[in-house]
């Protein structure tokens, strides 16, 4: 196994060397299982049936014959996309090709049949939280695991960008892709998605006024297990809006329509609070009152909250799981 962990601090170290011990583990059975070492010593081994992980599914792609989805995992022969999976798909016109050959393609077609240039196979996954990116790729026929951790809040998918480049340093391809220039387009493309939300927000914004006092939307609105709900609140200002209730988590609400308002954030305060950038028109709007619904988040109405009369608690009195009792009222 070769394995390459970069780190800034014992817990980072700590935790990546965990993650390369486990996928060592995946790819020892994986070698196990299929036969792929002959001189290799079979070791017993906690994971069962690891070729059904690692077998072709579901294209993830229909148009390639070289992109498939394994069961949790993406599987990709080069030349082929290492990224089909991350964020940064959103933030560059097209993910760069990894593992091409600057070589002719009858000196390549040669080389194939040769047994030379044939994959290597490689088996990978992102993942993302709020101020989290992280990244792994597996050359089963090398032996090579890459793990890259990020934990902060980049403006792209830094992690799957390095991962890639390592990927091409260490298989050592002829042709390379300027993974620098991409990370900056992607960069500026997701400044530009910030900027461009409130415009787009004003765009959509359809003209009209309240049709009723702002005071019959205020109330708390759940989810049907009643753990979860919004508090909408009406000041001096107008009508603001709470997640769970918590002054941290309070945004003030704009007329978008008739009983429909929106939110939305900068991207500092966005940073500051520690939430998921969703730079889209659909998911900073929701109606309020809308027939017996309560609220309907978000624009689609694809998640119903139902309000519940009761007690208005002040904001240090909110348990962490309130008891919901019957509804009594619906605003609508």
């Amino acid at each position: 196994m070769r394995g390459i962990c970069s780190t800034r601090d014992q817990w980072d170290q700590d935790y990546r060397s965990d993650l390369l011990i486990y996928y060592k583990v995946v790819l020892d059975a994986w070698h196990s299982e299929t036969g792929f070492d002959a001189d290799a010593k079979a070791t017993p081994s906690p994971l069962k049936n690891i070729q059904e992980l690692l077998t072709h599914h579901i294209p993830i792609d229909p148009d390639a014959t070289n992109q498939w989805y394994g069961a949790g995992w993406a599987i990709a022969e080069r030349p082929a996309p290492l990224g089909s999976i991350g964020t940064n798909g959103m933030f560059v016109p097209t993910m760069p090709l990894v593992g091409q050959s600057s070589k002719t393609k009858e000196v390549e077609a040669e080389a194939e049949v040769e047994g030379q240039q044939k994959g290597p196979t490689v088996w990978y996954h992102n993942g993302s939280l709020v101020g989290f990116f992280g990244s792994v790729h597996i050359l089963p026929e090398t032996g090579t695991i890459i793990v890259v951790l990020v934990n902060s809040s980049p403006k792209s998918d830094a992690a799957d960008w390095i991962r890639q480049l390592l990927v091409e340093e260490m298989i050592r391809w002829s042709k390379k892709n300027d993974f620098l220039a991409l990370a900056k387009t992607s960069a500026e493309a997701y400044g530009d998605m910030w900027v461009r939300l409130p415009l787009d927000i004003a765009k959509a914004r359809s003209p009209g006024e309240h049709t009723q006092p702002l005071s019959v939307y205020v109330g708390r609105y759940y989810n049907k297990i009643g753990n979860w709900f919004i508090e909408v609140v009406h000041d001096s200002y107008g009508l603001e809006f709470s997640f769970q209730g918590r002054a941290t988590q309070t945004n003030r609400l704009e007329l978008f329509g008739t009983n429909v308002f929106s939110w939305s954030l900068a991207e500092a305060e966005s940073r500051a609070r520690g939430r998921w950038p969703d730079l889209d028109v659909p998911t900073s709007v929701f109606y309020l009152g809308m027939m017996d619904m309560g609220i309907s988040l978000p624009f689609d109405g694809s998640t119903s909250l139902i309000c519940r009369k009761g007690k208005h608690l002040s904001r240090r009195q909110v348990p962490l799981h309130p008891k919901i009792e019957k509804p009594t009222m619906s605003y609508i």
